[in-house]
């Protein structure tokens, strides 16, 4: 960053920036990750790149989630919406309504969270985006838990188990969390051994038929 400044890079600068938070978050360094997003947004805003604004706000947004704070980061999950949802980026529009998703289940809002689910799912589910598919179907799975659904739950989480598992994907943070609150949920509310049996099933749906379930939720 030095050199960048030293050269005037301001696109370099903006850049550095926003790679300084993310490595701080990386590290759980919220404090300082947070720092470095602040500025990034402001080295953005100055060049007019909107699309990297949002971006960095969708950064922010998992570090305030990660940190305890739900409603900040549905607030800088919003303002990235905001951006996202004027371009033709499935795949970030995606992303950020499945975040927006897990911040309103966070904080209770359900049905705000079920039209959060939905909209990624039409976008994902037509792009053929597996990653963002089986994300929204994991948040739906929740609300279903949550609702009293936990049969459709259960299915829904075989499917995306079944999934994660074929494309060697991981969860992230938000993922997890959800991942967590979701096994709490289904072993209140179900037997021993019918949280497997039930997801057994769900494994074997196709995509179609999982998304189909979800919309239900």
């Amino acid at each position: 960053i030095t050199a960048m400044r030293d050269h005037g890079d301001r696109v370099g600068i903006a850049s550095c920036l926003l790679l300084q938070g993310l490595s701080a978050y990386n590290h759980g360094d919220f404090t300082i990750g947070r720092q470095f997003y602040y500025q990034a947004l402001v080295a953005y805003k100055a060049l007019g790149d909107e699309i990297t604004t949002a971006n960095v706000l969708g950064n922010l947004a998992e570090l305030e989630f990660a940190d305890g704070h739900a409603e900040q980061a549905l607030e800088s999950v919003t303002s990235s919406l905001a951006i996202t949802s004027r371009g033709k980026d499935a795949t970030d529009l995606g992303i950020d309504y499945n975040n927006s998703a897990a911040y309103h289940i966070a904080l209770g809002r359900f049905d705000e969270a079920r039209r959060s689910v939905r909209a990624s799912l039409k976008l994902a589910h037509p792009e053929r985006n597996p990653w963002n598919t089986a994300v929204a179907l994991q948040h739906a799975a929740l609300l279903a838990a949550l609702i009293g659904d936990a049969p459709n739950a259960a299915q829904l989480l075989g499917y995306v188990n079944a999934q994660f598992k074929e494309l060697e994907l991981e969860r992230e943070t938000t993922e997890k969390w959800g991942y967590e609150r979701l096994m709490a949920a289904l072993h209140e509310r179900l037997k021993p051994g019918e949280t497997e049996r039930l997801a057994d099933r769900g494994a074997t749906w196709t995509e179609n038929e999982a998304v189909a379930e979800a919309l239900k939720v």
